[in-house]
């Protein structure tokens, strides 16, 4: 009896280390969860307003709460563009004022979203490979993706090691369910584009820096892409429109 009670209290649990893993996840949440431009916004969460209403208001807000907003606001001008069509700052900008109109985006947000530069990235060699007729553009692909718990990311939660956040050894046979968005997925006749969308605030030499924070994250979106669609991923490009500039990552 004895045995038998030393065998239960000295018993270890064989997937321990499971228990230490989230089940699903988000890209940003493994590759830069603690990264200043990711940070979660709780600010105000108590006092939300309708859309029509924050439309409307003349609160002020923080600056970078407001950046945020503006960032979010510009990604759903870019994403609500017919890429079938021709790209004009006249387009741009029209689809920007029916958003507001249809009060999918503040009156006072909208004045933040600079329609030149998006405009910069269709008239780049870049946005005409994306405007490209033999080319099929997804803007706001989706994807939900299973990633071996123990593969190395390059991220604050996953280390490189191949352990899990606390430690402790990832089994090879468990996942994490990863979903993802990518801004604009393009297949071209020679293999498929990942391009991604920023609007940070930075210039000259801080851009490459700036690339390097989001490197993780196209190579996940690449990875995605690259095994549901079944076909090969020529190139993962960030578009950092303050500068105006792409990086391939």
């Amino acid at each position: 009896m004895l045995a038998q009670v030393k065998s239960m209290l000295s018993h270890k649990y064989a997937f321990a280390p499971a228990v230490q893993l989230a089940a699903k996840s988000s890209v940003t949440r493994l590759t830069h969860q603690d990264d200043m431009f990711a940070q979660r916004d709780y600010s105000e969460a108590l006092d939300r307003q309708p859309v029509a209403l924050a439309a409307s208001s003349q609160k002020a807000m923080p600056e970078a709460r407001a950046g945020r907003l503006v960032g979010t606001a510009a990604h759903l001008v870019i994403s609500t563009l017919d890429l079938k069509k021709s790209v004009t700052l006249s387009v741009i900008e029209k689809t920007r004022d029916r958003l507001v109109k249809e009060g999918a985006i503040p009156a006072r947000i909208a004045e933040g979203i600079d329609a030149e530069a998006i405009l910069a990235f269709f008239e780049s060699w870049l946005g005409a490979v994306v405007c490209d007729k033999r080319s099929t553009a997804w803007q706001e692909w989706p994807f939900t993706f299973g990633l071996p718990a123990g593969e190395p990311v390059r991220s604050v939660s996953v280390k490189a090691s191949g352990e899990t956040p606390h430690g402790a050894p990832a089994s090879g046979k468990e996942i994490v369910v990863v979903q993802g968005l990518i801004d604009l997925l393009v297949r071209t006749p020679a293999g498929l584009l990942v391009i991604d969308f920023k609007t940070d605030r930075v210039r000259g030499d801080e851009v490459a820096r700036r690339a390097e924070v989001y490197r993780g994250q196209l190579e996940l979106y690449a990875r995605a892409a690259a095994d549901i669609c079944r076909e090969k991923v020529l190139q993962r490009w960030l578009y950092f429109l303050a500068p105006r500039q792409a990086v391939e990552v």
